[in-house]
């Protein structure tokens, strides 16, 4: 008996060394081999129930892993490890990511973020794919990304059948919602670029949301201008209650229909006459009206200016980005911005915390968003040269 517990405790030894010796091996490029290894045995030791956020610790439902779906525990607490210490240590010298990752009270906090993200999981990299399309960044394993997704399917969840039949708004939310994690699974699968068609769809979204929920009132005039575009796409033809509109219309141009068409619910907000005859029938009118009623709103005026930058990736030259990273940051702040909005309007709507295992996700991503944006201000082409440098010379 007690020869096969020592042989059972040798097979389990050999088996770690060997598992370990493979999450060095996966995660080169991204961390200090012995780094990881260390932090992954603290959050074993530290926080002993983290397995029981994973469907399938053991790994032996045969049918998922038939299908790819299987848990590689290790390997997503790896991934949560590097995501978190890239966040936390971003734009670092060598010396000083050296000197942190000595450091005890770094070690455990660092174990406590990760720890607090796989609580999260749920609503989070229990969704994620094995393997991305093009290998680079795991941008959803970094702090801000990882918080975008969880709050987007938290924001799901809220989106009840009762909430569907109550709520002006919902079509709304669920139209940003699938833009929003549109953007996150090309953000995934290292395709950040990409997603620059749906942030610009996002934005345009959260201004014409923005207004409404100003102007309730104004709801059923945008639905009905909703289905004058549908009705156009699908025929070719102008609905004829809008081309009367359109004809009746003092501030249209007369001459740019197609404007009017995406636009011309904004007759329906009195106060939209603050611009008279030079009334825009277009997104910059929108951003004018919102700024006109919130002048200090930096926001507002981040949008405005991440919408043109959508705008010149969507129809511009712009075939390659040397630095994904300045994509992931203009991405997330971007679905910072709007989401948060998002939530914190519809828990209100609902008298409802956004709480998770405890966790308030408002506070947390306020919290992340600091450190988030003391790095974005460090975006410059010397610390993005350095940054791609040290990744690709580990």
């Amino acid at each position: 008996m007690n020869e096969g517990m020592f042989n059972i405790q040798n097979q389990m030894k050999k088996f770690n060394k060997e598992n370990n010796k493979a999450l060095r091996n996966l995660f080169r490029n991204d961390i200090k081999g012995n780094f990881l290894i260390k932090i992954l045995e603290k959050i074993r030791l530290n926080y002993s129930d983290v397995y029981k956020y994973y469907e399938n610790p053991l790994n032996v439902n045969i049918e998922n892993i038939l299908q790819g779906m299987d848990d590689k525990i290790d390997y997503d607490v790896c991934c949560h490890i590097v995501g978190i210490h890239k966040s936390n240590t971003m734009f670092l010298s060598d010396e000083q990511k050296i000197k942190l990752q000595n450091d005890l009270n770094y070690q455990n906090k660092l174990c406590k973020q990760v720890y607090e993200h796989i609580q999260l999981r749920p609503y989070g990299s229990s969704f994620f794919r094995n393997k991305q399309f093009i290998i680079g960044d795991k941008f959803l394993y970094l702090t801000m990304g990882y918080d975008m997704f969880v709050v987007s399917i938290y924001i799901s969840s809220l989106l009840s059948d009762n909430f569907f039949s109550e709520n002006k708004f919902v079509d709304f939310y669920l139209a940003m919602i699938r833009e929003a994690l549109s953007i996150l699974t090309l953000m995934e699968n290292g395709l950040p670029i990409e997603s620059f068609p749906h942030c610009r769809n996002l934005i345009e979204l959260y201004f014409k949301y923005e207004i409404i929920f100003k102007h309730p009132n104004a709801i059923d005039e945008y639905k009905k201008f909703s289905l004058y575009e549908v009705e156009y796409a699908n025929t070719g033809k102008f609905n004829d209650e809008f081309v009367k509109k359109h004809n009746e219309s003092i501030y249209s141009d007369k001459k740019d229909i197609i404007n009017y068409l995406h636009f011309g619910w904004i007759d329906k907000i009195f106060d939209m006459n603050y611009l008279g005859k030079e009334r825009q029938y277009s997104i910059t009118g929108l951003f004018n009206y919102l700024n006109m009623l919130d002048k200090n709103n930096s926001d507002l005026a981040f949008l405005r200016d991440a919408h043109n930058r959508c705008h010149m990736h969507s129809h511009g030259s712009i075939v390659r980005n040397n630095f994904p990273l300045v994509a992931y940051f203009e991405l997330a702040k971007v679905l910072y911005i709007i989401l948060k909005s998002i939530l914190v309007d519809l828990c209100e709507c609902l008298n409802k915390k956004p709480i998770i295992k405890d966790i308030d996700i408002r506070k947390k991503i306020e919290n992340d968003y600091k450190n988030f944006s003391d790095k974005l201000k460090q975006v410059n082409r010397n610390n993005l040269e350095n940054y791609y440098f040290q990744t690709n010379n580990k």
